[in-house]
């Protein structure tokens, strides 16, 4: 448990068994997670690197990181999956931040850009009280900085750091 909890009380469930607005997440978000494990795992020590991973674990993909999945959308071939993208809500609540990656085996085929393109249709009906979403890809990450331009994200100047730059996406 949790310091202050009650026992017999759950964090994630209603009552009457029906799930919280966290619990949704974290299920929908842990139902996927072996799939993203062997998305991450095709990756090169380089591409980790890329996408903001230094290190061989998975420390970006597990809690409490995980708890601020807002929304995870999966392509695949076929039934293999493909990519992934992830929406994170950070820590204080008021930015939302896209993650993604797409296996060795699928590159350069558009999956990045489809799931870019749900995630910008999710982020335009669904959350009317996000003023922006931020796409920030390493500056030598072209292609991550491609499909975000080719979405609409916008390169903020003033968010221009040593070895990462910021796109924003704002309605």
């Amino acid at each position: 448990g949790i310091k202050g909890m009650k026992w017999g009380v759950r964090r994630f469930q209603n009552t009457d068994g029906s799930y919280t607005e966290l619990g949704r997440r974290l299920r929908n978000a842990s139902r996927t997670k072996k799939k993203v494990d062997d998305i991450f795992n095709t990756l090169t020590p380089h591409e980790k690197e890329l996408a903001g991973a230094d290190r061989n674990d998975k420390e970006w993909l597990t809690n409490p990181q995980g708890e601020h999945v807002v929304k995870r959308i999966m392509q695949y071939n076929k039934k293999e999956p493909a990519g992934f993208l992830d929406i994170f809500e950070s820590d204080d609540h008021t930015e939302y931040i896209v993650g993604t990656a797409v296996s060795k085996l699928h590159r350069n085929k558009g999956y990045a850009t489809k799931m870019g393109e749900k995630g910008k249709k999710w982020f335009l009906e669904h959350e009317s009280d996000i003023k922006s979403i931020t796409w920030s890809p390493r500056k030598d990450n072209t292609a991550s900085r491609k499909v975000a331009e080719k979405l609409g994200f916008k390169l903020d100047p003033y968010e221009d750091k040593d070895e990462w730059v910021t796109y924003r996406l704002t309605k």
